[in-house]
């Protein structure tokens, strides 16, 4: 009843959009994220079954390839661009790169569209390996050893910053066996410091002028449409109404989550979501468990990510994983 009712009510701002056909592939993706919940919380004893072993192959794959693009400065190409990877250099107009110590470095995106997607990934799994304890111990430290350093290497400040907190919360509510876990993590986590400039530096000046432009944007954007908004799927159709002519290239979500989402669903989309954020985090607090503490500290995660990012909304690696976790979260009863 309330998706159908949520479904109509999020119809009503695509309708009045400016591009309706923009709002209702939207609305699709919102869907199809609905759907994979639905499957998960449905058959979430097959999937936390093969959990484990799906993200340990997904951050030991990934960050083979990370590791070879980062030291090669260039995407692998051949076979992997059917695994996702597409044809880039460090010289590519628009690649993510970062000044470490003088010298430019290419940011590995492995499979995934940008580095930080690739850094959220790494920080959703490496939390599952950390909270939710393994039978199998070697792959348990494998996989926390490895994608420690490959979120080092991808230089995503959040992410990273994130990690390292959750290592020390680890460390302080863990008993003495598991604390050499989080001693290793720290360690590891020490050994970027030659890329610590990049996190003393929070961003260029452009960047941040960018970044609040975008912010205010998004704010006229939901007082001119305060009720249903301006339509999901909209914001960038939006843009140029409001862009000043030195920007109009400036054609990319703004990058917070909630931000974006009122801009394009307005004061009921805000409601739909936030009686839904209740209900989950109340599910969660239900119980403790390791999975619960693992998807709560997911949560947390997520909403401070998005506070800084959009590809959780955005981008289709975001969605599913954002999926998975949700339709994690309702499986409890």
């Amino acid at each position: 009843m309330w998706f159908v009712l949520s479904v109509f009510i999020l119809s009503l701002g695509i309708f009045f959009s400016f591009s309706p056909l923009a709002g209702w592939y939207g609305l699709a993706k919102i869907s199809e994220m609905v759907f994979v919940g639905w499957v998960v919380a449905r058959n979430s004893q097959t999937v936390k079954r093969i959990l484990p072993w799906a993200l340990a192959v997904g951050v030991l794959g990934e960050s083979v390839i990370g590791f070879f693009q980062f030291f090669l400065h260039h995407s692998l190409n051949g076979v992997f661009y059917f695994l996702g990877e597409r044809n880039f250099s460090a010289q590519t107009p628009g690649i993510a790169n970062a000044s470490i110590n003088g010298h430019l470095v290419l940011r590995p995106y492995a499979t995934f569209p940008h580095p930080n997607v690739f850094a959220g990934f790494l920080l959703i799994s490496l939390l599952f390996f950390l909270f939710v304890k393994q039978q199998n111990k070697f792959l348990r430290w494998t996989v926390l050893v490895v994608g420690s350093l490959m979120l080092a290497l991808t230089l995503s400040r959040i992410a990273v910053f994130l990690w390292g907190v959750w290592i020390c919360i680890f460390f302080l509510r863990t008993k003495f066996q598991e604390k050499k876990i989080g001693i290793l993590m720290l360690i590891l986590l020490l050994g970027i410091s030659p890329f610590l400039g990049r996190f003393v530096f929070l961003s260029d000046g452009q960047s941040i002028t960018q970044r609040l432009l975008l912010l205010q944007i998004s704010w006229k954007l939901f007082l001119s449409h305060p009720i249903f908004g301006s339509g999901i799927n909209n914001f960038i159709f939006s843009l140029p109404l409001f862009l000043p002519i030195s920007s109009r290239n400036l054609l990319q979500p703004v990058h917070t989550i909630f931000l974006l989402w009122l801009s394009q669903t307005g004061i009921t989309g805000a409601f739909i979501a936030g009686i839904f954020f209740v209900k989950t985090v109340k599910k969660l607090s239900d119980k403790k468990t390791p999975y619960t503490i693992f998807l709560t500290s997911c949560a947390i995660s997520i909403v401070v990510i998005g506070l800084f990012d959009h590809y959780f909304l955005t981008l289709q690696q975001g969605q599913l994983l954002f999926a998975l976790l949700l339709g994690l979260a309702w499986s409890f009863n």
